[in-house]
């Protein structure tokens, strides 16, 4: 892993949890309502948003899905 990577990683992190937490205010679904779909505390949809918890593939996959939004659209840095 070169020395461009983590920079990298967490900067796509960070669009991520920006997108993840626009999605789910769009959506006006509530994190205890998403916590249901992926099986996981309320308070791990916060540290997802916050950046204190890695988001797994499969969790982003079902959230996307009960978001209403494609997966791709969680990594663009624009916000249409």
């Amino acid at each position: 892993m070169d020395s461009q990577t983590l920079p990298a990683q967490e900067h796509i992190n960070t669009i991520v949890r920006k997108r993840l937490k626009q999605a789910r205010k769009e959506a006006g679904v509530t994190q205890d309502e998403l916590c249901l779909v992926i099986g996981k505390l309320r308070n791990n949809i916060s540290d997802m948003e916050r950046g204190r918890l890695t988001i797994s593939f499969a969790d982003m996959v079902l959230m996307a899905e009960k978001l209403g939004k494609p997966l791709e659209w969680f990594t663009r840095e624009d916000t249409d």
